[in-house]
């Protein structure tokens, strides 16, 4: 079990149980990586040894051949192989191991927060693939919340259109038969990092070994506490309402009821496609995102593409780049003096943006004739 929050910037915290650390995340970005995650593969597999087929001796052999490196893994640390006689519940619990512990592919998927946070890699330790089968369906957890985002924020149907998110939210998990949010938070106050916890827990073992248990109140740590531990308690910017998270499915209702209930919006970056939350006060349809192989991020590029369509389909804004670059060239030669051009450079964007709105209502070519010859355009 880990535990899971919001701070008070609104971004993601998700702190490991037993164990003096964890990690932030802006909010949106845990659930939108796992839902870019190429997990057909994954399915292939989970699917091969699901409930719902027939998994027998020679799929088990194939998976080794498949897979060698995993299957020489499992060789070092797993006792008593399956053999041809074993049932079906124990190659299907060997199996496992290909889908939560893969050394040949998956390495994205593990290491993704959601996965290495949640108690989903016991699968393959424990071998008790039947209890946990339901919680490692992630291509099925990742394609129920691409349709889930789409139904409440991305989809403009008429109907839609007239519900709020939260409405969108009742509606899609009462048509959706396999949806439940069967996330049940067990809040409590942790502090981060979790070392403040682990101390105080470490004081009262000690306080407690020296009583007897029937006997023993929380007032009794007080002498053990020195004032600088008091004073990180007091420090309440440290100390967090979390929830509790097991699996993979508690990680991705958290963080998208906390996108929901914060009144928060997605979007589809309409340059590179992946989802991401605006910020700011105005209305984008492009994210801040640097795509690999660019220097520049999604929005600057959108722009530039704009205005590149806009120039090609204005003949007037054509005309008036032309003669702009021309005039912006004599600033490096010496020919023009730097003042006179933004004097230029102003007169002509009203005259540009006059002759444009004139153009467009009637395309009269002797408009762009005029336009031409004050611009000393050939």
């Amino acid at each position: 079990m880990s535990y899971v929050s919001l701070d008070k910037n609104s971004d993601i915290i998700l702190l490991e149980q037993q164990i003096d650390g964890g990690m932030t995340s802006p909010i949106g970005e845990l659930l939108f990586s796992f839902l870019d995650l190429d997990l057909r593969e994954y399915a292939d597999l989970y699917h091969l040894i699901s409930y719902e087929n027939d998994f027998n001796y020679n799929d088990f052999k194939d998976l080794c051949l498949t897979y060698p490196k995993t299957y020489t893994e499992m060789s070092k640390h797993r006792r008593g192989l399956p053999t041809e006689s074993s049932d079906d519940d124990t190659l299907r619990s060997f199996a496992a191991y290909f889908l939560t512990e893969n050394k040949d592919t998956f390495s994205d998927l593990y290491e993704h927060p959601f996965f290495s946070f949640s108690t989903s890699m016991e699968a393959a330790w424990y071998l008790d693939y039947a209890e946990i089968h339901d919680q490692i369906d992630f291509f099925h957890f990742q394609e129920l919340f691409k349709n889930l985002v789409d139904f409440c924020f991305l989809n403009d149907d008429p109907k839609l259109s007239r519900l709020d998110k939260e409405s969108r939210l009742f509606l899609f998990s009462a048509c959706t038969p396999r949806f439940r949010f069967l996330f049940n938070t067990k809040n409590a106050f942790l502090p981060y990092p979790y070392s403040l916890y682990s101390k105080i827990e470490g004081l009262a073992a000690e306080s407690l070994s020296k009583l007897n248990i029937g006997n023993y109140k929380a007032l009794d740590i007080l002498p053990l506490l020195s004032d600088s531990i008091i004073d990180e308690v007091s420090d309440r910017s440290r100390l967090l309402s979390v929830g509790s998270c097991n699996t993979v499915f508690d990680f991705l209702v958290f963080e998208f009821e906390a996108i929901l209930f914060k009144g928060l919006d997605i979007k589809r970056c309409a340059n590179c496609g992946k989802l991401f939350i605006p910020s700011g006060k105005y209305d984008t349809d492009c994210c801040d995102r640097i795509p690999e192989g660019e220097k520049y991020s999604c929005k600057k590029i959108m722009a530039q593409k704009r205005r590149k369509q806009k120039v090609n389909s204005d003949p007037i804004t054509k005309e008036y780049e032309k003669a702009y670059k021309r005039m912006y060239a004599r600033i490096s030669s010496g020919t023009l003096e730097k003042s006179d051009f933004l004097k230029w450079s102003e007169d002509a964007k009203q005259k540009r943006d006059t002759a444009s709105q004139r153009y467009s209502k009637s395309k009269d070519e002797k408009i762009l004739i005029d336009f031409k010859k004050y611009l000393e355009n050939k």
